[in-house]
């Protein structure tokens, strides 16, 4: 099993090569978390042309043969055409030049996955198999999101914003520590009247 992360993509320059179905599904996820996204492909579809008209200042669409001066200061690659032979020198060019890839067509040539997932707000809920069976991690993914509790996405929120009203203040080092602590063993019901209490003794600090 790989190691889960979360990338912060947000203006970082992200390359697919082939502009299929599957190149169209992941440059949609790519572009709402915010990457530069190029495109690569000798024929490039109506879907992206549609696609470019509403994301203009973060999507290039190329029409072209393939060449590794398309990678050059980018973060990741998704070789997603339908031969295996320009995928595997797509990502042997990704290996000399130390860039993470992924062969959407075979999950042994890649660097890393996209696991099946879903977001509510700030939650983030992703499900994998490591490549063993994405109909089944899919599966998974909508019975979680077909049962999610919308009050976590509240407290989410809720949760968040007393933790950074804490270690924003002018409380002492440990004094943060004990309230993050208390926070942490509470349970959702007892928020409010914590963070009444922090803003109190905060306000007798700062004033």
């Amino acid at each position: 099993m790989g190691y889960p992360i979360v990338l912060n993509l947000k203006g970082k320059k992200v390359v697919i090569i082939g502009a299929g179905i599957v190149a169209f599904k992941k440059a949609e996820k790519l572009l709402d978390a915010g990457a530069i996204l190029y495109v690569l492909a000798q024929d490039i579809n109506l879907e992206f042309m549609k696609l470019k008209e509403i994301c203009s200042e973060r999507l290039f669409c190329i029409q072209g043969k393939y060449t590794s001066d398309i990678l050059k200061d980018c973060i990741l690659v998704f070789a997603a055409t339908s031969e295996s032979e320009l995928n595997e020198r797509i990502k042997s060019d990704c290996i000399k030049y130390n860039i993470l890839c992924n062969v959407v067509s075979d999950k042994g040539l890649s660097d890393f996955i996209n696991p099946a997932s879903f977001e509510r707000g700030k939650v983030h809920i992703s499900v994998s198999t490591d490549g063993e069976s994405p109909k089944i991690a899919m599966d998974i993914r909508d019975c979680l999101e077909k049962n999610f509790n919308p009050q976590w996405e509240e407290h989410v929120v809720k949760y968040g914003e007393i933790r950074k009203f804490i270690l924003n203040s002018k409380l002492g080092k440990m004094a943060k520590k004990e309230k993050m602590r208390i926070l942490s063993e509470l349970s959702p019901e007892h928020w409010d009247a914590f963070f009444n209490e922090i803003k109190m003794e905060v306000y007798a600090v700062e004033n």
